[in-house]
């Protein structure tokens, strides 16, 4: 089961750009700007990040999360 983490990250990954550009198809086909749009997907990828290291850092995890 050790082996077959970067496979199902990789996995995840793939959903979530999946799910990106479903949203952003309806999104744009409703009439928002896609200058707004990458606004926020930039503003999401940001808050995520942030709150991803806050966590790592507070709680003492490796920086080598696959060893």
């Amino acid at each position: 089961m050790e082996g077959m983490k970067p496979y199902a990250l990789c996995i995840f990954c793939n959903f979530c750009a999946a799910g990106f550009n479903i949203i952003s198809k309806v999104s744009l086909d409703n009439g928002m700007s896609c200058y707004v749009l990458v606004v926020y997907g930039h503003v999401f990828g940001t808050l995520t990040t942030a709150l991803l290291a806050f966590l790592f850092e507070s709680y003492g995890f490796s920086v080598y999360l696959f060893q």
